[in-house]
């Protein structure tokens, strides 16, 4: 096993024996990047006055709680059983914050219908190997991309980590990760379904940003 693998079994382990909630191994586990992407999405969601936040894939759940605190409501897919169970007790004092112990190819749908308002959607659901759920895709980002085209107009899109998708400059950078689609069939969809809003990357994210 590389050590990729033994840091997620040490992962699941600790969320096992509640030990994640100790400062130290939180602030390992959630290095600055992760910092930026939610005040990134604090951010937009305060610019474009968003009311929901709609998150595929919530792994430790930091970014839907820290998100509670600035929309009405956010969902929040999560198909790995043990982090479903783990985020449940860690959202009670949210009442705001409702969860799928499923991936968003089973309840996107669910997700969809239940917004209320302008929504930011952030789409970051994706196998990670030992101690993620692997379903019907390694990643499903083509069939939430297409559901949110047939949603009303004027919804924000941010897509993480860019550097993962198949690209030229990725393959030459080495990032790209078998299971990513092309990022240029991603592009072309957010064309195509949200043909007014404007197209940005902003650190290692995807946005599709509407008129104001």
């Amino acid at each position: 096993m590389n050590w990729t693998g033994l840091e997620r079994n040490l992962k699941h382990t600790l969320l096992m024996s509640r030990l994640l909630e100790l400062p130290l191994i939180r602030a390992r586990l959630n290095p600055l990047g992760y910092t930026f992407k939610r005040r990134m999405l604090r951010d937009i969601a305060q610019e474009f006055r968003c009311a929901a936040f709609v998150e595929t894939g919530t792994s430790y759940g930091d970014t839907a709680r820290y998100l509670a605190q600035f929309v009405d409501q956010v969902f929040s897919c999560e198909p790995y059983p043990q982090l479903f169970q783990y985020n449940v007790e860690r959202n009670k004092q949210f009442k705001n914050i409702t969860m799928w112990n499923k991936g968003s190819e089973e309840c996107f749908s669910d997700m969809l219908q239940q917004v209320r308002g302008r929504p930011l959607f952030w789409l970051d659901g994706h196998y990670s190997g030992d101690g993620t759920a692997l379903t019907g895709n390694h990643s499903p980002i083509i069939h939430e991309l297409q559901m949110i085209g047939d949603t009303a107009a004027g919804v924000v899109v941010a897509i993480d980590d860019v550097r993962l998708f198949e690209s030229c400059q990725n393959v030459i950078a080495g990032t790209f990760e078998r299971g990513y689609p092309k990022l240029e069939k991603i592009v072309a969809i957010l064309k195509a379904s949200l043909p007014q809003n404007r197209l940005v990357i902003r650190g290692d994210c995807l946005l599709s940003l509407p008129l104001k």
